[in-house]
C-alpha cells in the first residue's frame, strides 16, 4: 500500500493512498485522524493515528476509479513544496529534479506549471513570515521611541510650567509693589475727591499743578 502524507495550503492533513486522495474530516479520541475521500459523492473513509501514516480503520469502498493524473500531479506538488526552502534552485529546476525520482506517465504540461507555482507560493509564505517578524520588531522599536519621546516631552513641559509659574509670581509681585505706590482706582465721586486730596503735584517752579474747587455745589471742578 502506497501512502503519502502531506498538508494542504491551509494546513489541513491530506493523504494519497493507492491513487485515491483523502482530506481530514475530524480529530477523534487518542488524537486519531478521520479522513474522507476528496470526491464529495464518495463515502470512502480512513482513520489514521496522529502521525497520519499508520492506518487504523477503513470504511466503505470508493465508487469511482483513481485519477492517476490528478494523483501524480498532487504528489509532484507535495514533493516540490518540501524542497521550496532551497532558494538556490529555481522552481522549474526543483520540479525537474523531483520528476526524476518518481514514476509519472500521466502528467501534462499544466501540471508541471502548477507544481512550480506551488513552490513559489510556499516561498512567498516564508517571505511573508519573515516580513511579519520584521514588522513586529520595527513596531516594537517605534513604540519604545515614542515612549522615550513622550517622556522627554513631559519633562520639558514640567520645566516650562515651572518657569511660567515663577515668572507669574514675579509679575504678581511687581503688581503688588506698584499698588503700594499707586492709589486705588476711584469708584465714586467721593473716592475721586479723596484721591486727589492726597496727591501733591507741583510744577518745576513749585507751584500747584492741580487746582480743585469743592465749594459745596453739586459739581466739582479740577484745573490742570
Amino acid at each position: 500500500m502506497y501512502i503519502l502524507h502531506t498538508e494542504t495550503s491551509r494546513g489541513v492533513n491530506f493523504l494519497i493512498i493507492d491513487g485515491h486522495t483523502y482530506r481530514q474530516a475530524s480529530v477523534l479520541k487518542h488524537n486519531n485522524i478521520a479522513l474522507r475521500c476528496t470526491i464529495k459523492s464518495c463515502k470512502a473513509r480512513v482513520t489514521t493515528q496522529s502521525d497520519g501514516l499508520t492506518i487504523v480503520k477503513t470504511q466503505n469502498e470508493h465508487n469511482h476509479v483513481a485519477d492517476d493524473r490528478k494523483t501524480e500531479a498532487k504528489e509532484l506538488r507535495v514533493q516540490a513544496r518540501k524542497k521550496s526552502g532551497d532558494v538556490s534552485s529555481s522552481p522549474s529546476k526543483i520540479v525537474r529534479t523531483e520528476l526524476q525520482g518518481m514514476k509519472e506517465s500521466h502528467l501534462e504540461p499544466k501540471d508541471l506549471k502548477n507544481a512550480s507555482l506551488a513552490v513559489n507560493r510556499e516561498r512567498c509564505k516564508d517571505t511573508l513570515a519573515v516580513y511579519r517578524e520584521r514588522c513586529k520588531d520595527t513596531l516594537a522599536v517605534n513604540r519604545e521611541r515614542c515612549k522615550d519621546t513622550l517622556a522627554v516631552y513631559r519633562e520639558r513641559r514640567k520645566d516650562t510650567l515651572a518657569v511660567y509659574r515663577e515668572r507669574r509670581k514675579d509679575t504678581l509681585a511687581v503688581y503688588r509693589e506698584r499698588r503700594k505706590d499707586t492709589p486705588v482706582l476711584p469708584k465714586s465721586r467721593d473716592d475721586v475727591h479723596t484721591a486727589t486730596g492726597l496727591m501733591i503735584i507741583e510744577t518745576n517752579k513749585s507751584e500747584n499743578l492741580l487746582l480743585r474747587d469743592f465749594s459745596g455745589c453739586k459739581q466739582s471742578a479740577f484745573i490742570f
